[in-house]
Formats: C-alpha cells, structure tokens, sequence
C-alpha cells in the first residue's frame, strides 16, 4: 500500500526517461560513424600511399634503364651432353671504361632447392665505351634446375652498374633423330636354298676345271631346276603379303593391317627385341672375323716355324688342327658346306706349300674383313677350300 501510495504522490518522469534514451542512441550512432569513417580514411589512405609507392617504383625503375650503363644479351640454356652451358654478351653502352667487369647469377639446385651465386669474368674483363664481352659459364645438369640473371659488378670494389637484359641468342635447333634401319635375315628355307645352289654350283666348277666326271647327272638340269624353285618361293612369298628384305634395307612395315606377323617396331618390346638380334648378328660377325684373323696369325707362326727348324713339331701340329678347325667354320658361315677340298696345282717343295698356307691364309682374313654381313661370298668358300686342300697336305707330309 506505501508504494502505491508513493506512485500516487510521486509520479514516474517517463518523459526525462525518454530523453535519456535518445541522448545514449544518438552518442552510439556518432561513435559508430566516426569509427566507420576512421577505418575508411585510412583504408582509402593505404591505397593513396601504396600507389605513390608504386608509382617512385616505377619512375625509378625507368630512370634506371634509361641510365644504364651496360646491356646484358642473355642466351638461352643449351644442353650438351651431361653439361649445362649459361651464356650471353655484355656491351658497354657508357662512355666510361669499365674495369674487372663480372656478372652474377643465381643458381638453384635440385637437391633440397637450395641457392648459389655464383660470379662469372667474362673475357675480356675490361671493356671501353662500346666494348662487347662474352661471358660463359657450364653447369652439370644434375646439380641445377634453374638460373637467374642477377646483376652486373666492376671496378676493384665490386661495385653494381646499372644494367638492362635483353634476350640473346636462342637455342639452336634439335637435330632430327637419326633413321634406324632394322637387319631381318632371310627365312630359313631361302637361306638353305641358296645354299645348295651355290654349292652345287661350286662342286660342278670344281669337276670341270680337274677334268673329273661331274658328282650328279644332269648338272645344268638341277641348277634351273633350284632357280625355278627360288624364284617360285620368292614371288609366293611377296603374293602372301610381304617381301624379302635385302640385307642393306629395314623391312617395310604395314601399320594398316592390325594382325600382321610382322613385328611393330614402334613399340619398346619391338625394338629392344630388333635391338638384340642386331647385336647377336653383329657379335656372329665379329666372331667370324676374329676367326679369320687367329687362322692368319696361326698360318704365319706356322710359317716363322718351319723357316727357322725345317721341321714341324708336336705344338705345330695343334696349331694346324686350330687353323684346319678355325678354316671349316669360316667357310660354313660364308655360305659353304662340307665337300672335298681342293688340291689341284700344290707346290712340290714342301716349304712352297708352307709359304703358300700363309698367303692364303691371310688373304682369307682380307676377304672376311670386306664381306659385309648378310652376305653370301663365294670368294671366301673358295678361298678356304683352298686353303684346307694345302692344309691337309701338309699334315699328310709331316
């Protein structure tokens, strides 16, 4: 009842209430403001101040060109081999002589990325007003990933000249990559074909220059017949869809037919297995001719010996079982087969024979070393059935 009473008698000032409010409403809102316009006052001055920034930057940058004292051609980066090789030109475009010239570069590495500088002299070190200098610098490719221009120092203190980089020489063409040509030996069938026929024709040479009765009737007969069938197997052959490569061409390679027998030289399989038959071929080659050239050597050890004793002994007679073994071998990879050697027109004189296996033995290696592969030599087989002809000879002497 006593507050009531109170209201009564002592109204509440809704009125000084409302004023309060207002007053505390309006200080709010010229805070808010002016916190606001402080904020974008110095916003719009960052910017103001950054553009100034940018704007001395850039007068500089262009005051500094127009006085620089040096140019810089900077090549681009050619590889050779394993080695990086950094270059470029520095022309003198002051009309001041600059001593101990140098430039900087900067070097990142590959392990870890870290940074080298390095200074590099250019030659020559002194340049008058319009003086040019080379500059040259190899890296292992290895070692770094990349390089930066830096700057340019002279004088004994070092000291940095005003500079400008423009683009030098560029780099140099790739060469085309060099053509591969693939050896595809002839089939197996044709190879044994040719080789009949050359020996046949081989045995019938031999029955008409000793004046013997010919081995096999009808001689002419069966070397057309053995033509006929050569030339028959080639023209099936090329019907069926490809052709006989010759020993100095790479098969052609149809890329239209999907399923072809031939072999896609294009892929890593193909050509690391065309890769290991030329190395077998060539590791064939060598062999034979390394065969050719132990039968010389054997022939003229055999010929030293026999001039100096007048006599062959136990090792003599193992060297010319070697040179007879080394002889045979040379003569079946040239295409030869096993036949009667040729012992027409032997020397009487036991040390004419002698000499004579030397001679003929070293004209074997001459003629292995000009025979290229893939090719069948009659000249060889020829030589070597002579030769075996004067070798046994002298083992039925000793």
């Amino acid at each position: 009842m006593q507050i009531l009473n109170q209201l009564e008698t002592q109204p509440i000032p809704i009125e000084e209430e409302e004023k309060r409010h207002s007053r505390r409403l309006l200080v709010g809102l010229t805070c808010a403001l002016l916190l606001t316009g402080t904020v974008l006052g110095g916003f719009v001055f960052l910017i103001k101040r950054h553009e100034r920034q940018v704007a001395a930057a850039t007068e500089a940058e262009n005051k500094k060109k127009a006085a620089a004292k040096v140019e810089v051609f900077v090549d681009e980066a050619t590889v050779n081999g394993k080695t990086t090789v950094l270059g470029g030109t520095i022309h003198n475009i002051s009309n001041e002589a600059l001593r101990n010239v140098a430039v900087e570069l900067q070097l990142r590495k590959r392990v870890a990325g870290g940074v080298e500088t390095r200074a590099v002299k250019p030659v020559p070190t002194e340049l008058p007003p319009d003086g040019k200098a080379r500059y040259t610098l190899e890296l292992p490719v290895q070692n770094y990933i990349s390089a930066t221009f830096l700057r340019v120092i002279a004088g004994d203190d070092h000291a940095e000249v005003t500079f400008k980089t423009l683009p030098g020489a560029p780099r140099p063409p790739m060469d085309p990559p060099a053509a591969k040509s693939i050896m595809v030996s002839r089939p197996a069938l044709l190879e044994h074909l040719v080789r009949l026929q050359s020996g046949l024709l081989r045995e019938f040479k031999m029955a008409r220059r000793g004046n013997q009765p010919c081995p096999f009737r009808y001689p002419r007969a069966i070397l057309l017949a053995l033509s006929l069938l050569l030339l028959s197997f080639v023209e099936a052959h090329g019907q069926a869809g490809g052709t006989l490569p010759s020993p100095g061409e790479p098969p052609s390679i149809d890329s239209k037919k999907p399923d072809s027998p031939q072999p896609d030289f294009g892929s890593p399989e193909s050509e690391m297995h065309a890769r290991n038959i030329l190395r077998a071929e060539k590791k064939q080659y060598d062999e034979n001719l390394a065969r050719a050239r132990e039968a010389s050597e054997l022939a003229t050890q055999l010929v030293s010996a026999y001039e100096a004793r007048k006599v062959f002994n136990s090792d003599d007679g193992k060297k010319l079982e070697r040179l007879e073994k080394l002889t045979k071998r040379i003569r079946n990879e040239a295409g030869g087969s096993e036949s009667q050697p040729d012992t027409k027109d032997l020397p009487q004189a036991f040390g004419a024979v002698v000499k004579q296996v030397g001679e003929l033995a070293d004209g074997l290696r001459k003629l292995v070393e000009k025979t290229p592969r893939h090719v069948i030599s009659a000249s060889v087989i020829d030589q070597a059935n002579k030769l075996l002809g004067l070798i046994q000879h002298v083992r039925d002497r000793r």
